[in-house]
């Protein structure tokens, strides 16, 4: 018998159904028995009418977008590696895109860059407290869990690179995250970014870090627009490669489907931890809390659209004028 991490029960190794990647460590069958896991009962519960309902009233708010004309040919490549800051982030802005990806034959891979860290031995940051942790570690490894199951609703893979977001860490070590992207960049046909509009620091270092090795490394890649944040009018940032490029930036915008966008609200949904700290503020009293509301805003930015920019290039004098401010530095 083992103690699980997220609930604090005693499992059966053995017996146990799910059996998350870290380190071969099993976990018992959250999604089977929600009511032993209050942490995770919010949503656990909701069938997907009674979800689309209590979420439908915030679904109709509309939602700004990204600043750029729409004139420009979504991703073609087969291959795409979804550069993901938090364990939640590329599905929350591309989950319709993904799936549709996905549905026409093609790979996705949604890699987290602050996948947390399973082994910490700290209490939970503010942040993960907030959702309902008490340590670093049950945080890291339940919120791996949410990830997994989201990206499996829209039928992609993942990848997780240990380190910790700004709750904790703000002085990071950039060598693995550069190690593993290196090691991935050259076997996608499309890389995915986060760029706008970059409010969140972590956001904005993940961009600055993963974009500078592909400028260094001379790799093509697009920008994503970056939910819920285009939704809060956040100050708009740009990475530091970026200072080079034109201001003004082109996107292909997806539209999707109604059934696209219910099958975005549902991946959305797996994230139990984080929805009530992702739930616009609220004026009226409206069914299912804060996870309705959290819900609606994701299903009124899908309404609105998932945004992809133009490839970045990356080559001819940007490039090498980015490698000789490096070498100079």
């Amino acid at each position: 018998m083992v103690m699980d991490p997220v609930c604090g029960m005693m499992v059966d190794k053995k017996t146990a159904q799910f059996k998350p990647d870290h380190k071969g460590t099993t976990y018992p069958a959250l999604e089977s028995e929600p009511e032993k896991y209050p942490k995770f009962r919010q949503t656990a519960a909701w069938s997907d009418v009674e979800m689309l309902v209590a979420a439908a009233p915030w679904a109709l708010r509309s939602v700004p977008r990204p600043d750029g004309p729409v004139d420009v040919d979504p991703p073609a490549g087969r291959r795409w590696l979804v550069v993901s800051p938090h364990l939640d982030d590329g599905v929350l802005s591309l989950g319709a895109f993904i799936a549709r990806h996905v549905g026409e034959g093609g790979e996705v891979t949604v890699l987290t860059v602050l996948a947390g860290r399973p082994d910490a031995g700290g209490p939970a940051g503010a942040w993960d407290a907030a959702s309902g942790f008490d340590s670093e570690a049950e945080a890291a490894i339940a919120r791996r869990w949410e990830d997994r199951n989201a990206c499996a609703d829209m039928g992609a893979t993942v990848e997780h690179i240990e380190g910790a977001d700004e709750q904790y860490v703000r002085d990071r070590d950039s060598a693995p995250v550069v190690g593993v992207v290196r090691a991935m960049a050259h076997t996608y046909d499309e890389i995915l970014l986060p760029g706008f509009p970059l409010a969140n620091d972590d956001h904005l270092w993940v961009a600055d870090t993963v974009g500078g090795l592909l400028v260094s490394e001379g790799v093509g890649f697009r920008l994503y627009a970056e939910e819920p944040y285009t939704a809060d009018g956040a100050p708009v940032r740009q990475p530091s490669w970026a200072h080079d490029l034109s201001r003004e930036r082109r996107w292909s915008v997806l539209r999707p489907t109604a059934q696209e966008q219910i099958r975005k609200v549902r991946a959305v949904a797996r994230y139990r931890s984080q929805l009530p700290l992702l739930a616009p503020p609220a004026r009226i009293r409206t069914p299912g809390g804060t996870a309705s509301r959290a819900l609606g805003q994701v299903w009124a930015a899908a309404r609105r659209g998932e945004w992809i920019s133009a490839p970045v290039a990356v080559t001819g004098s940007f490039h090498n004028k980015y490698q000789r401010e490096k070498l100079n530095s």
